[in-house]
C-alpha cells in the first residue's frame, strides 16, 4: 500500500506534481483522488494488464478532472497516480 494511503484514509488524497500541466492560463501543480473508486469506474477495466489508458480513464473520473489534464501528465506523475489507484485493488 502507498504511503498516502497508509497515511490518510480520508480523501482527498492530493498528489504533487512533479511537473505542473497547463489547462488555459491556469497551472495545474497537485491532482487530488476525492473518492475511492466504486465498480462503476472500473468499467471496461480488463481484469488483468490494464493499460495506462485504462487507469487515465478511472483517474478522470475519481480525481474530478478532465481527461485532457490526465493526459497532460508527466510520465513520473502518471505512475504515482497509478501507484494510487492500484492500492484500491487490495
Amino acid at each position: 500500500m502507498s504511503d498516502d494511503l497508509k497515511k490518510k484514509e480520508e480523501f482527498p488524497i492530493v498528489i504533487q506534481l512533479q511537473k505542473p500541466v497547463t489547462s488555459g492560463d491556469k497551472t495545474i501543480d497537485e491532482i487530488s483522488v476525492t473518492r475511492e473508486p466504486v465498480g462503476a469506474d472500473w468499467q471496461g477495466f480488463p481484469i488483468q494488464g490494464g493499460s495506462i489508458g485504462d487507469f487515465q480513464r478511472v483517474a478522470a473520473r475519481v480525481c474530478n478532472c478532465d481527461m485532457v489534464i490526465i493526459r497532460k501528465l508527466s510520465m513520473p506523475d502518471t505512475m504515482r497516480l497509478v501507484e494510487v489507484l492500484s492500492d484500491f485493488f487490495g
